[in-house]
């Protein structure tokens, strides 16, 4: 449902961006003899459409919003929207809902449900047998074909972008032994034409050949450019291009947005140097035309993009008055309005308030004239709690108590998703896609008191569960935090050391032993066909995370619990893995005692060396500082193998079985550096040893004096052995790289140059100090981020 509707509202999209191009394309038309500068103009109106489609509602606009549209192609989407009715609580019927929601799931009823029900169902819903990949699969809501049609859209960008990037890569091997001519000016006798090509330092590279005059007005022609930030534009309008590849009109705004820059460009040159140098300036643009020479989509080539047409312009061109200036000022900005909004239903909103839900979350506000949206049935309205979810790939839904009991209030409307009164004070909390939630109805009796409980919504597929709280007082507080929750009971201290900490749980699968043990052995064997893959695997109760696993490959799945250590307290009595259990259960016992700070509660599985399988648990560390531990199974007995100081779960693992981390480098500043690791023949993971160590941040800094450099390392210290010198001069700067011993840092200079020099720590300047000129740091370098010591 949720993929029909987004490809729905994407075919919808495609036909407002023709309209708008086709508006332009006749307003062109009609400011043909305006200066050039106001169709440019007019192009940029349509690639900011592109980039920000979403829908603006304007009386005088010309574009038809996306419900006219369905009115007129004879769409009716009423069939498809799922209806809500007969809550069996309250009796209210929700009677629109959002067409690519899943329909709702059976509401619960706490004053209808039997007492022991409560204790008999701890968990409910079904997760399936697929274990949890790290990333995200794409959405189960999407058909076959919509997944094909998605996965060739996605094919056409990469393929417009490797024809480009090909492109430039041909063109900047041309430019390797260009001159500097002047600041930011290059020559180079290995092109025809000259052109701007960069992003955040466009650099101009003319042709050898240029004479005096004529290379007066092409430096002119491309210093405009660079000072309208016209290779800003053309870089953007590309990347949108790409992503609109498949619609012809849009190509189509992109040739003629380009003609229309080089010929507003070709007018500023003309109206600056004279009108006497039109003939000349069109004799160069014949010369220049550079054909199938500039292919790339990215410089702009002085003679490319409708050379014809531009000399034509040239010749014709005339200073313009003001007021033809004020009458194109005035055409551009109706045309931004009439084009950058869409027609809304109605001019005004309705006169009463009735409590529909608004983008903003408000339960009370003005009626919003759009058959999207939902209204809240009449009762109790006031909001009791509210939550903003924003992680992963949720589209930032609103998740709002009332009396009724949860809603989710999403662009298209609200949506009970848990029905019930569930107290004043529920305590949303977000852990995956699982939304928390305190149940405390004070005003329902149970056994002569209340009842507490504690309540999840799967916010994806709508799977839910409670958890009963057999306690003597209500509940206060609930926090969930790296796989555990705590709650707290009214009158209890929240920093007393005695606190109510579970491992969240998962869905009940609702698999024998057999069939567990049947799947970790299939699981174990997808592992080591897909070495590299990094999974999610273990299944969590209340007080233990498991798994199974065929960890040495012998066809019989081993046993894998984590759980506390029952001779260990927890650190301030606060998680409890920080002293942890590993035991695996096959044909020998293995077990494992550890202790991690701020553990992450799971357990994850790769394989490595595509023969057998590692384990793998994570911690924070205890001030944030990420640390894998990775866990071999050798004759039969669970080893710790290594240890890496890195989030495995945000790196890359290759299908060679490589780790490629990112450890943190403390030299004359604050980095990272790239370090790969692997098992050995052993089974120990091991770094592999490099010479030089890629820095990850490389931020900008400033050089304040002349640096003299070396084109490599020097092995020896004062032995250079003919290794060449040279002098980067002031100017922007970032260090790429540093050496296995940590004493030279590589820098790369704003104007493409790149070596190294040599750092050594001075205790009594409290610095470093780059040896060959004996000055600290801080004088040579402005900019350093967090100096490390």
């Amino acid at each position: 449902m949720r993929g029909e509707y987004i490809m729905e509202n994407w075919l919808l999209l495609q036909i407002q961006v023709g309209i708008v191009i086709l508006i332009v394309l006749f307003l062109r038309q009609m400011m043909r003899r305006l200066p050039k500068i106001y169709s440019y103009a007019l192009w940029l109106v349509v690639f900011l459409r592109l980039l920000c489609p979403w829908n603006i509602e304007s009386p005088v606009s010309l574009i038809p919003s996306e419900t006219h549209l369905e009115t007129f192609l004879g769409w009716d989407g009423e069939e498809d929207v799922p209806q809500y009715g007969n809550n069996k609580n309250n009796g209210m019927a929700l009677q629109t809902q959002p067409m690519w929601q899943a329909e709702a799931a059976d509401q619960l009823n706490l004053s209808n449900k039997p007492d022991d029900s409560y204790a008999e169902k701890s968990l409910t819903g079904d997760r399936g047998n697929a274990p949890h990949l790290v990333s995200t699969p794409l959405s189960s809501g999407f058909s076959g074909v919509q997944k094909a049609l998605i996965a060739i859209w996605v094919a056409g960008i990469l393929a417009v972008w490797i024809y480009n990037f090909s492109s430039l890569y041909k063109i900047r091997r041309k430019l390797k032994c260009a001159v500097l001519l002047e600041e930011n000016v290059w020559v180079s006798s290995a092109i025809r034409t000259p052109f701007v090509l960069g992003w955040r330092k466009p650099q101009i590279y003319l042709p050898r050949s240029l004479q005096d005059r004529e290379l007066e007005y092409v430096l002119y022609h491309e210093k405009t450019h660079i000072r309208r930030k016209d290779y800003v534009v053309k870089n953007l309008a590309f990347l949108l291009t790409s992503v609109y590849w498949y619609h012809p009109l849009v190509w189509l705004a992109f040739y003629l947005l380009g003609q229309d820059m080089e010929m507003s460009c070709d007018e500023a040159v003309v109206k600056q140097l004279g009108l006497d140098i039109k003939k000349q300036y069109s004799q160069s643009l014949l010369n220049f035309a550079s054909g199938s020479q500039i292919s790339s989509a990215t410089p702009l080539a002085f003679g490319e993009n409708g050379v014809k047409q531009r000399i034509r312009n040239v010749l014709a061109y005339k200073n313009a008055k003001r007021w033809i200036g004020l009458i194109g000022i005035a055409l551009v900005t109706v045309a931004g309005v009439v084009l950058l909004t869409t027609r809304g239903l109605s001019a005004s909103p309705a006169e009463d308030g009735d409590g529909t839900i608004v983008s903003g979350g408000s339960l009370e506000g003005e009626e919003q004239a759009n058959t999207s949206s939902a209204e809240i049935p009449e009762g109790n309205r006031e909001i009791y709690e509210e939550c903003q979810i924003w992680e992963g790939d949720l589209e930032g839904n609103l998740y709002q108590v009332t009396e009724e009991g949860i809603w989710e209030i999403s662009p298209e409307g609200p949506r009970l998703v848990y029905s019930g009164y569930i107290g004043t004070a529920p305590r949303l909390q977000r852990f995956g896609d699982k939304l928390f939630f305190m149940i405390n109805v004070t005003g329902a009796e149970r056994d002569n008191f209340f009842y507490n409980g504690i309540g999840w919504i799967n916010v994806k597929d709508e799977t839910r569960g409670t958890l009963e709280i057999d306690e003597n007082a209500p509940l206060t507080d609930l926090w969930v935090y790296n796989g555990f929750f705590q709650y707290r009971l009214e009158g209890e201290d929240a920093f007393s050391p005695d606190r109510h900490i579970f491992i969240l749980p998962d869905d009940d699968e609702g698999l024998t032993q057999t069939e567990k043990m049947e799947r970790g052995v299939a699981l174990s064997r997808h592992l080591t066909e897909n070495p590299g893959t990094l999974l999610a695997v273990g299944e969590h109760s209340w007080d233990q995370i498991n798994a199974c696993l065929d960890l040495d490959m012998d066809g019989v799945a081993e046993e894998i619990f984590i759980m506390r250590d029952p001779d260990e307290d927890p650190i301030y009595g606060y998680l409890p893995l920080d002293y942890y259990v590993l035991t695996v259960i096959g044909a020998e016992d293995s077990i494992l005692k550890g202790h991690a700070d701020n553990i992450f509660a799971e357990i994850y599985a790769v394989s490595l060396d595509g023969e057998t399988v590692q384990l793998v648990l994570y911690e924070d560390g205890p001030s944030d500082d990420p640390l894998s531990h990775i866990f071999c199974y050798q004759a039969g007995q669970l080893v710790e193998t290594g240890v890496i100081a890195d989030d495995i779960r945000r790196r890359e693992i290759t299908a060679e079985g490589e780790i490629i981390s990112h450890i943190r480098y403390g030299g004359i500043q604050d980095d990272y550096k790239l370090v790969t690791w692997q098992l050995n023949e052993a089974k120990e993971l091991v770094e592999i040893p490099q010479d030089t160590y890629e820095l990850v941040s490389q931020n900008e800094i400033t050089l304040l004096t002349h640096l003299p450099v070396r084109s490599m390392p020097v092995p020896q210290e004062g032995i250079y052995m003919g290794i060449r010198g040279y002098i980067i001069e002031p100017q922007t700067v970032k260090f790429i790289a540093v050496s296995s011993d940590e004493r030279w840092i590589q820098v790369e200079a704003e104007d493409g140059q790149q070596g190294w020099f040599a750092i050594e720590w001075d205790p009594d300047r409290w610095d470093y100090v780059i040896k060959e000129l004996d000055l600290g740091a801080y004088e040579i370098f402005e900019g350093l981020k967090v100096i490390a010591g």
